[in-house]
């Protein structure tokens, strides 16, 4: 057994040689509160900012590619 986890957090995998770690226990929830304000994750408004970034990146590798194959001379130009 590996010593980074004590042996009351180990289970067996399928695998007879592998060792996984238990995955640590949900917190109980208490009593007229909500497991959604306890989330201390990204928002939904960040997530959508975030994909908002992605796709305007490969928008713009889109026209990149597009305009350097049109180009080819001007690309290698602005590329060195």
């Amino acid at each position: 057994m590996s010593d980074k986890f004590p042996a009351t957090q180990l289970r067996t995998a399928p695998h007879p040689g592998l060792v996984m770690p238990r995955a640590p226990a949900t917190p109980a929830v208490a009593p007229g509160s909500h497991p959604e304000e306890r989330f201390a994750g990204p928002t939904i408004a960040q997530d959508l900012v975030v994909l908002g970034g992605l796709y305007r990146d490969l928008l713009a590798l889109a026209v990149w590619r597009r305009l350097s194959a049109r180009f080819p001379e001007e690309a290698r130009e602005v590329n060195s």
